[in-house]
């Protein structure tokens, strides 16, 4: 069980962590995650942002790779 110290210093970590990847991303891919993080099908996410499903892919191939890589 974690006491509040540790629940501290895990919050800070995960804090470091989203802006670690909100550094990393473009505007789009940060939109592409949100939504796709909402439940989203790639033609959903095309359909809202108003790009294609093969740009939508894409920008879900460069998100993982760059979330692989931290």
């Amino acid at each position: 069980q974690m006491g509040p110290e540790d629940m501290a210093i895990e919050n800070e970590r995960y804090e470091a962590a989203v802006q670690s990847i909100e550094r990393l991303l473009s505007p789009f891919e940060k939109q592409v995650l949100h939504l796709h993080m909402e439940g989203h099908s790639y033609s959903e996410i095309a359909r809202l942002s108003g790009r294609s499903e093969k740009s939508v892919d894409n920008a879900m191939q460069r998100l993982r790779r760059k979330l692989k890589q931290q």
